[in-house]
């Protein structure tokens, strides 16, 4: 199989018993070659967010199709993240999947593998070998995602494991999967990412303990982690602002009109349900914070408002309790559809 055919195929079969995670070993460097901590740039602000320790003679490219190379013929690619949602709401199942998010319940990794992966490897001449649980790296994941600003506490899950294959040649190459799961409010956000490589038979064994360890042991900019969390907390703040006005104003309107005990009672349990909403919003925007700041999320307004959205989706609508849905679909209109053509939904300009 070829990186770049899995690459393309991603978007990033075990039977019960059979092919588990070796026993995971402590990773060490690899001998030789000097280990240096090598600076991994944001595009968006040309800084260093993080320092990857790499021996000396590996490049980190800004672009390209490879993102670490080396002298010897290592190729370490970035495979694309693919997210899931799933609920037992089936409400929100069913506004979820007929909005285009991609439902689907959470896997473990022999099923990940045999679904996602198996596949295109059979269809490439390739053979999986092995696969080994990575704690390092799961641990390495949950630490810097611990780093982040966060509106909602949630239950969180990290796993990370070393695959490893043959192509048609014979030629080895790794696969690291990073997979993780964030669930809080009934909805269970979960998914994963990978970095590929490809390195001669000569070097092969070296390389992988060298990427190992670099996975494991990146440090991040401080000074980029607390300009991420000051930009979400103050993006939060504009939102739970924006939110108590409205609240505000429909109170003084209620007690203007004089309405009956019924009309405030529903106001304040639909000011819960929003409360409830924006908390789930947030969750959402926590999920895979790593590649969500690098890659992944999309700022939209509507109604003099703005909300933050998960990426992925070409349009968006936003209802009167500001919740939102995202689809790809251009002739989809939730005013029109079936289970939510009862509320009021405007469309929502993407910030670029």
């Amino acid at each position: 199989m070829t990186l770049l055919a899995l690459g393309l195929l991603m978007g990033c079969g075990t039977k019960d018993g059979e092919n588990k995670p070796n026993e995971s070993q402590p990773i060490e460097a690899a001998p030789s070659d000097e280990v240096v901590f090598k600076p991994m740039i944001d595009p968006k602000t040309n800084e260093a967010y993080a320092m990857m320790p790499l021996p000396m003679s590996w490049r980190i490219n800004q672009t390209g199709a490879a993102l670490i190379e080396s002298p010897d013929g290592v190729r370490v690619y970035n495979l694309p993240l693919r997210y899931f949602v799933y609920t037992d709401d089936p409400y929100f199942l069913q506004l979820y999947s007929q909005s285009g998010q991609p439902v689907r319940r959470f896997v473990e990794i022999d099923q990940l593998l045999h679904e996602d992966f198996l596949p295109i490897a059979d269809r490439e001449g390739s053979k999986f070998v092995e696969k080994m649980a990575v704690p390092e790296i799961a641990q390495a994941d949950r630490t810097y995602d611990a780093m982040l600003f966060k509106v909602t506490p949630s239950q969180q899950q990290f796993n990370a494991f070393a695959t490893e294959w043959q192509d048609k040649e014979g030629n080895p190459y790794l696969i690291v999967i990073h997979q993780n799961a964030s669930y809080a409010n009934n909805l269970l956000n979960w998914g994963y990412y990978c970095q590929a490589m490809q390195a001669p038979k000569a070097v092969y064994e070296k390389a992988k303990q060298t990427l190992l360890y670099g996975l494991a042991h990146t440090q991040y900019n401080p000074k980029s982690v607390e300009a991420y969390n000051r930009s979400e907390a103050q993006k939060a703040n504009a939102s739970m602002a924006a939110h108590q006005q409205r609240m505000t104003a429909l109170q003084q309107n209620f007690d203007q009109s004089q309405r009956a005990f019924e009309s405030k009672r529903d106001a304040i349990n639909a000011s819960i349900m929003a409360n409830y909403q924006n908390a789930d919003a947030a969750s959402d925007r926590s999920h895979n914070r790593f590649l969500n700041y690098i890659k992944g999320e999309e700022t939209v307004s509507a109604g003099g408002q703005r909300y933050q959205v998960q990426g992925g989706s070409n349009q968006y609508w936003v209802n009167q309790n500001g919740e939102y849905v995202g689809s790809n679909d251009p002739n989809y209109d939730p005013n029109r559809n079936q289970g939510t053509e009862n509320q009021t939904w405007d469309e929502a300009q993407i910030e670029r």
